[in-house]
């Protein structure tokens, strides 16, 4: 994951609405951020 500072708005027909791939990458993060506390949770 080295391309962050590479900005993710890319193509000009997605303005005002975040692009379907902007969405995927959130909702990727926001997942494994959720499985980490998960398994910290589990781990204690």
């Amino acid at each position: 994951m080295e391309k962050k500072n590479k900005p993710l708005r890319q193509c000009p027909r997605g303005s005002g609405k975040p692009s379907w791939r902007e969405v995927v990458i959130a909702l990727a993060m926001a997942i494994r951020e959720l499985s980490k506390l998960i398994q910290l949770y589990i781990m204690n």
